[in-house]
C-alpha cells in the first residue's frame, strides 16, 4: 500500500488530509508534533510527503533538508504563503509540488496521483556499442532500448545469453555508461552525476542483490548489513534501529551474529536483501538472485520479493528463470539489445503468468518478430 506522512501541526487540516486519502486507498501517518518528524519518517519509510511550510520553531524547509540528507521519497509543500518567493523555496528546497492553503482535496488527490504514476526509472532510447581490444571491432550490445518502471513496480527482464540484460543492469546501476541515450531515476539524469558523487548517489538510491550474495566472509552477517550505512557515515544507534525490523520481516535476527559461511545459501541471501533494504533504497536491482539457491530456497527468496514489493518496494529483477519471472507483476524480453516484447501480469494467475512467458521465450528463441 501507497504510504504517505502527512507533517502538519493543524490538527484539523491533517485529519482532513488523512480521512480523504484513506478514502483512495493510501495509507497515512501524521505528524503532529515537530519535534517527531524525522522519527517518524525513518519509522514509516514513506513513498510520499506532505509538509507543511509554516511549521513552529523549525519550517517546512528545515524538515525538507533533513529529510533530503536520507531520501529522495518526494515532497508536496502546504502553504498559505502563495507568492513566487516562497514557491521558488520550496521547489529549490527539493520540493516537488507545492499547493495552497486552502486547499480543495480533489486537488490534493490530483497531485498525488500524478507523483504515484511518474516514472521511478526511465530509460529514453538506450544504445551501448563496444570495441574490441583488438582489431577494433564494434558490437552493438543495446540498440534504442526504451522503457520505464513506475514506482512501486515489479519487473523481471529476461532473455537469452548475449541479449544485452546484463549490460542494461550495468547501465541502470551507473556501473557503466550508455553509449547514446538517457537513463533517470527519480529524474535525474545519471550521466550528468559527477564521477565522485556516484557511489554515494548508488547508495543512497539503489539497493542490490546478487546471485553469489557478494558477502564478505571476514564479517558477520550484521557487519555485512551494516556496511552501505558505515559507508554512508550514519551513527550506530541509527543502523540497529534500522537493521531489526527488516532482519525480523525476513526471519533473519538470530543469525545476524553469525558469519556467512556457518549459513545456507537461503539465508546469505536472505542476508543480502537486508543489506539492500536497509539503505531505504528508491530501487532494488537484482541480477538472477535465486540462482545459486536450491528450489525451496527460491520459493522462500521469490515469496520475500513479493512481500517486500507488497510494502511499496520498486524492484528490477534479471533472471533466466520462467519460474522467478512468473512471480513479477511485469515481464521485459530483450533480444539482440532490443526490447522485444513485453508482459504484464494483471489478474493472471502464477501457473498462467509462467505458461505465458514460456509461450514467449518459445517465440523468441524460433526468430518470431512479435514486438510490443
Amino acid at each position: 500500500m501507497y504510504k504517505i506522512l502527512i507533517v502538519e501541526d493543524d490538527n484539523t487540516i491533517a485529519e482532513r488530509l488523512a480521512s480523504h486519502l484513506k478514502k483512495w486507498n493510501y495509507k497515512t501517518v501524521c505528524v503532529r508534533d515537530f519535534k517527531n518528524v524525522m522519527e517518524e519518517f525513518k519509522k514509516t519509510d514513506p513513498q510520499l510527503v506532505i509538509l507543511d511550510i509554516g511549521l513552529p520553531f523549525y519550517n517546512g524547509f528545515y524538515w525538507c533538508q533533513e529529510i533530503r540528507k536520507l531520501s529522495n521519497v518526494p515532497i508536496i509543500f502546504l502553504s498559505s504563503m502563495n507568492d513566487n518567493m516562497n514557491i521558488v523555496m520550496a521547489m529549490n528546497m527539493g520540493g516537488d509540488e507545492f499547493i495552497e492553503k486552502p486547499f480543495d482535496l480533489n486537488v490534493v488527490t490530483a497531485k498525488v496521483q500524478v507523483i504515484k504514476t511518474m516514472a521511478l526509472l526511465d530509460v529514453k532510447n538506450v544504445k551501448k556499442i563496444y570495441t574490441t581490444r583488438f582489431g577494433g571491432n564494434q558490437v552493438e550490445a543495446l540498440h534504442n532500448v526504451s522503457f520505464s518502471v513506475e514506482a512501486g513496480e515489479y519487473v523481471a527482464i529476461m532473455g537469452e545469453s548475449g541479449s544485452g540484460k546484463t549490460t542494461l543492469l550495468n547501465i541502470l546501476a551507473a556501473l557503466d555508461k550508455p553509449t547514446g541515450g538517457k537513463v533517470y531515476l527519480k529524474g535525474n539524469d545519471l550521466s550528468k552525476i559527477r564521477e565522485k558523487e556516484m557511489a554515494a548517489f548508488r547508495r543512497q538510491n539503489l539497493g542490490f542483490v546478487f546471485q553469489d550474495f557478494n558477502l564478505l566472509d571476514t564479517l558477520t552477517l550484521k557487519d555485512n548489513i551494516f556496511l552501505p550505512l558505515v559507508l554512508s557515515g550514519k551513527k550506530y544507534t541509527e543502523m540497529e534501529s534500522r537493521i531489526a525490523p527488516i532482519a525480523e520481516q525476513l526471519g533473519i535476527s538470530k543469525l545476524l551474529n553469525k558469519y556467512p559461511y556457518e549459513v545456507s545459501g537461503g539465508q546469505k541471501q536472505r542476508a543480502a536483501i537486508v543489506r539492500a533494504l536497509i539503505t531505504q533504497p528508491q530501487l532494488i536491482l537484482a541480477d538472477e538472485p535465486s540462482g545459486a539457491l536450491d528450489s525451496r530456497s527460491t520459493d522462500e527468496l521469490l515469496g520475500l520479493f513479493n512481500a517486500i514489493n507488497d510494502n511499496g518496494q520498486t524492484i528490477v529483477m534479471v533472471t533466466h528463470s520462467v519460474k522467478a519471472a512468473s512471480t513479477a507483476k511485469r515481464v521485459l524480453f530483450i533480444k539482440d539489445g532490443e526490447v522485444f516484447h513485453q508482459l504484464y501480469r494483471g489478474n493472471l494467475t502464477s501457473d498462467e503468468m509462467y505458461q505465458k512467458i514460456t509461450d514467449t521465450l518459445t517465440v523468441l528463441t524460433t526468430g518470431g518478430e512479435h514486438r510490443e
